[in-house]
């Protein structure tokens, strides 16, 4: 049982091998270029076997490349969404800095955008594919809230956060403001699980990541969150 009262099995278990996506068959990289993502598998291997944050970074701006622009012109490419089950498995189990960095590059993937590579084959409808892989991650990334590890609980919860506040991304200014203001807007589960990391999870990093999340939901959206962009390493 999770601190938010959840305990069913992790749907992130069902998810087919990763010898059974047609890597190769998907163009992505900077260039989009066809057969691109043939070097997915290799650099998801090179996180998993991350033994510390340098390697695990390295790896992880290795898969960045092949899953989604993080510049001025976001969005994703085609091995995005089946590479997201790959990456929430990652962020499960390992050496920390490996499932620091799965989930860094979650929260980069879950800041939304519209495919990258409109011009490849099966790039309609790219982004509601990642979207729903994310989601199906839901399970595991709440009990990744009571992980031992503070370097592990703190982007869980970024990425919860912005997963939740997601209907905000396309709003601004007092439209924004309003919607976040909306109890309705998260589900009760998220709701509880913020309010225990309130009351039972004093780790600094966290503690800073609750108090920006109650200013802006969305301070995470569109990074690769390392903690280093607020000071906390």
């Amino acid at each position: 049982m999770t601190p938010d009262g959840s305990g069913g099995p992790d749907r992130t278990d069902r998810t087919d091998r990763i010898d059974r996506t047609d890597w190769a068959g998907l163009c992505s990289g900077p260039g989009h270029h066809p057969g691109g993502g043939a070097d997915v598998p290799a650099a998801l291997a090179a996180l998993a076997a991350a033994a510390d944050r340098r390697a695990a970074r390295h790896a992880v701006g290795r898969l960045s490349d092949l899953l989604h622009h993080a510049d001025g012109s976001h969005g994703y490419l085609l091995p995005a969404a089946p590479a997201v089950p790959h990456l929430v498995r990652l962020a499960g189990r390992g050496p920390v800095a490996a499932r620091e960095s799965a989930l860094s590059l979650l929260v980069a993937l879950a800041g939304g955008g519209p495919a990258a590579a409109e011009d490849c084959p099966g790039a309609a409808g790219l982004d509601r594919r990642v979207d729903a892989a994310l989601w199906q991650g839901e399970d595991a990334f709440h009990r990744l809230l009571a992980d031992p590890e503070p370097a592990v609980r703190a982007p869980a919860f970024v990425l919860l956060t912005v997963l939740e506040h997601s209907a905000l991304l396309p709003l601004a200014g007092d439209a924004r403001i309003a919607a976040q203001l909306d109890p309705r807007l998260t589900s009760a589960r998220y709701r509880r699980a913020v309010e225990h990391l309130h009351a039972h999870d004093w780790d600094r990093r966290v503690r800073t990541l609750l108090g920006l999340a109650k200013v802006d939901p969305l301070f995470g959206a569109g990074i690769e969150y390392f903690g280093v962009e607020y000071g906390l390493e």
